[in-house]
């Protein structure tokens, strides 16, 4: 279960937005979804005359579950509230710093590079009964047309036996 403290700085403002809002809720340990739904609609409508804007806390019914539809809520201590202040005030006082931009230095000529040398694996010789054993098989590709007229012929049939036709 998520404490106040445990909070990211958005979900600490939707649970003081709601606070601000429904201030039985700064008491409560637990709340309904109804309830949570009825006061985040609320802080929509307020939104439109300058309210706070805050999404919806879904992150009550994934981590603060304690049962169906009831959810425990992160109700701020006195202490948490002196310590979130103090660090909203610290954020509004750190001004951002502007720098100059540096010119860059031209970068040094660089060397041309160097193609290295490689070992490269020899190529093992083919015998020349290889050789002569790939020509032929070469030779006789082509001149197996009755296969090649065999397979079609099959295909064919095939395609014809599952009512296509070309």
């Amino acid at each position: 279960m998520l404490k106040f403290k445990d909070l990211s700085p958005g979900q600490k403002a939707a649970v003081l937005a709601g606070i601000a809002h429904e201030p039985a809720l700064a008491t409560a340990k637990e709340v309904t979804a109804k309830e949570i739904h009825r006061v985040y609609m609320e802080l929509i409508a307020l939104r439109e005359q300058g309210g706070v804007k805050v999404g919806y806390p879904v992150w009550l019914s994934k981590t603060n579950t304690i049962r169906r539809g009831v959810q425990m809520w992160p109700a701020p201590t006195e202490e948490d509230l002196v310590y979130y202040a103090k660090a909203q005030a610290d954020n509004t006082r750190v001004e951002r710093i502007k720098t100059e931009r540096v010119v860059k230095a031209k970068a040094a000529k660089r060397t041309p590079k160097v193609a290295t040398l490689v070992d490269v694996k020899p190529v093992k010789a083919v015998s020349p009964e290889v050789v002569k054993e790939r020509k032929s098989l070469q030779e006789i590709i082509p001149e197996s047309t009755a296969y090649d007229d065999m397979a079609d012929d099959d295909f064919s049939a095939i395609l014809e036996a599952n009512g296509i036709y070309f």
